[in-house]
């Protein structure tokens, strides 16, 4: 069961809050998000989340994400980002990022430590979901984010939305994409939305 957020259109603008509940009231299924528009996300924040309804669903999260400069940014962006949001970061390295936080690297070396109720622990995000870093799907509708996402070894979900690149037929540019994928050296698993 997979949820689509988007903000200012009808729906769930918090993938996180809706798939938490949704861990609560399922057993079997898997959850997914399709996908979420990391413009307006922290990397950080966004992958604390997601790992903790990764850990409340036992396993059964995959997190889509997607790049680039996130729908309604005229009317949205001023009310998230402080100063001129104009110049910020929307291309793939937000989702690298993200995905980096994903994978429970300690944070510092090895002697660093931070102090917690529990005693002195060595910092990463927490909680860490180990094997959440192998469900990430990219959103990809471009023969290029196609690429990149098996170049990167993301899962690849693709839907309707998509470029055709020189081609009106939806299953040919279905087609096209997934070719495009696989022949950036990957096996992982593809999804249509």
């Amino acid at each position: 069961a997979w949820v689509r957020q988007r903000h200012l259109e009808p729906g769930i603008s918090s993938a996180s809050a809706f798939l938490a509940a949704a861990t609560q009231r399922t057993s079997r299924i898997e959850l997914g998000t399709a996908v979420i528009p990391i413009g307006y996300e922290s990397p950080y924040r966004l992958a604390e989340d997601l790992a903790t309804v990764d850990v409340l669903s036992r396993g059964r999260l995959n997190i889509g994400v997607s790049a680039g400069r996130p729908l309604h940014a005229d009317l949205i962006a001023p009310l998230v980002f402080d100063g001129d949001w104009t110049g910020f970061d929307f291309s793939h390295d937000r989702v690298l990022r993200f995905a980096d936080n994903l994978r429970g690297t300690y944070l510092g070396d090895e002697q660093t430590l931070i102090k917690t109720p529990f005693g002195p622990q060595r910092p990463r995000l927490q909680p860490y979901a180990k094997g959440l870093i192998d469900r990430i799907w990219y959103g990809g509708g471009s023969q290029r984010s196609a690429e990149w996402a098996g170049r990167n070894g993301f899962n690849l979900l693709t839907g309707n939305v998509i470029t055709g690149e020189g081609t009106d037929d939806f299953f040919m540019a279905q087609s096209r994409l997934i070719e495009t994928y696989r022949a950036a050296g990957t096996q992982r698993r593809v999804a249509l939305g």
